[in-house]
């Protein structure tokens, strides 16, 4: 995902991602374009979990129907899924 940029990973409206990033004040102050950067962004993960967790539970979530999108577009995304048991 790093390599990628995450605006090359935004490829689709997800209204699920809308929303939360609507609900979560920590999300809309951290401008994260996916859940792929809120996920990654743990400084400190124990504090990430105990403080946010139910908002990284649906971003985990989110981020498959994400990867679906993206599956399409880059068709080597599910060749990696397959190499790794997905």
């Amino acid at each position: 995902m790093f390599l990628a940029g995450e605006p090359n990973t935004a490829i689709h409206h997800i209204p699920d991602w809308e929303r939360l990033k609507k609900e979560s004040a920590y999300i809309q102050e951290g401008r994260y374009l996916t859940p792929f950067s809120f996920i990654l962004d743990f400084v400190n993960p124990v504090y990430m979990v105990v403080n946010y967790g139910k908002e990284l539970w649906q971003a985990s979530f989110i981020s498959q129907e994400f990867l679906d999108y993206l599956s399409f577009k880059y068709p080597a995304i599910k060749e990696f899924w397959k190499l790794n048991g997905k």
